[in-house]
């Protein structure tokens, strides 16, 4: 835990580490709940431990705001053109309900673009203290025109902190590093909000999650063997794409990601507790970070001291802030790209609230799709301005 002032004691919960006990009262305690469907009937879900996964019995502090983030909820030829469906209504249905009978909670809002669905709940008792809630979507899918892959984003403010959630789905396959990285980009530039803060990263307090896509560089003979194993600690911090990406300051600059303990939640066998598929390589692709510093948020910021190639303006802090390719600075770049058209992802000097990771873990017994779901408890600090 980050400080005694937040320390509690441990318990079980999923696959991972899970702390319960006090928090300061000066802290919102959100849950992430995130998972890649693959298109499972939602009526074939509700009842099945779903609340296990979404607000489970005898975990406090309990959540005064829960976000729920999906993928693939229906990827039909349908979705691909009208982006929100009646399966997407059926899962709010089932999602409002199981979480109303973990507690009282009211749904604030949510979205659907294709395949991705976010979810934004609240105790009702707080529901006089969030305004401002405001939704946004940006296609990262084929040619950056559909939504078969990209991100849905919910803000809103509470008192006078503003809180933004990104449940994004990034492009697939092993090999595919540089398109997620360029995904990552694309939507920090270009999903922003009609009022201030507009750009997703703007906000006082800022959650990333869904199916980031990254994978293990690995044989998949030795991801299996490392499974249950003392080696299973090293996938991550020796062979996953995401935490190299981080690592190298590629992609998702100044946020950070709770330890992982639990197996990969990767191809999973459908209906099979621990099983993986012959044919793909188990990886960590279901992930919650949250951002935690300033500095340049945006992983496709170059070196200060960097210059434009076109009008060799130096990159400063507060001043150019330039993208990877070509090393051009925003001026320039606006002339051509209609990403660079929108405002430059933002320098927080301040950084972000203070943020405790109360648990993070995997849910191994909804086995309906090849994707086993995660969740995340976090304490956010500092949310109160008396």
């Amino acid at each position: 835990m980050e400080g005694s002032e937040y320390s509690a004691e441990m318990s079980s919960v999923g696959s991972g580490s899970y702390s319960v006990g006090p928090t300061s009262a000066d802290s919102l305690v959100v849950r992430i709940c995130s998972w890649n469907v693959a298109e499972v009937n939602p009526g074939k879900v509700e009842g099945r431990g779903l609340a296990e996964w979404l607000n489970p019995s005898g975990v406090v502090p309990s959540p005064g705001v829960v976000v729920i983030g999906l993928q693939e909820l229906d990827m039909s030829a349908k979705a691909l053109v009208q982006e929100s469906t009646k399966k997407g209504g059926a899962w709010e249905d089932v999602l409002t309900r199981t979480l109303r009978n973990t507690g009282d909670y009211t749904l604030l809002d949510c979205k659907q673009l294709m395949g991705l669905g976010i979810y934004l709940f609240t105790a009702s008792e707080l529901v006089p203290f969030i305004h401002e809630v405001e939704l946004c979507r940006t296609r990262t899918g084929f040619f950056n025109s559909f939504g078969n892959k990209g991100a849905v984003c919910v803000r809103f403010k509470y008192e006078q902190k503003s809180f933004c959630f990104i449940n994004a789905h990034l492009a697939a396959h092993q090999s595919e590093v540089n398109r997620r990285n360029r995904d990552h980009d694309r939507i920090v530039n270009l999903s922003l909000f009609s009022t201030h803060p507009q750009n997703i990263l703007s906000h006082d307090s800022v959650f990333w999650f869904g199916d980031l896509n990254y994978r293990l560089e690995m044989p998949r003979s030795a991801v299996v063997d490392s499974i249950g194993s003392p080696f299973k600690k090293d996938l991550v911090t020796k062979y996953d794409q995401l935490y190299s990406e981080m690592k190298a300051g590629n992609v998702f600059s100044g946020f950070t990601e709770p330890e992982i303990t639990w197996d990969p939640t990767y191809k999973c066998v459908k209906g099979l507790r621990g099983g993986y598929s012959s044919k793909r390589s188990p990886a960590y692709c279901d992930r919650i970070l949250y951002a935690t510093c300033g500095g340049y948020p945006n992983g496709s910021m170059v070196k200060i001291g960097s210059k434009c190639v076109v009008c060799y303006t130096p990159c400063s802090l507060h001043e150019g802030q330039y993208r990877r390719s070509g090393l051009k600075c925003h001026s320039c770049i606006g002339k051509k790209s209609r990403a660079s058209k929108r405002p430059p992802a933002p320098y927080r000097p301040s950084g972000y609230l203070p943020t405790t990771c109360l648990g993070y873990s995997d849910n191994p017994d909804l086995t309906m799709s090849d994707h086993r779901p995660i969740h995340g408890l976090f304490a956010v600090h500092g949310v109160h301005t008396s």
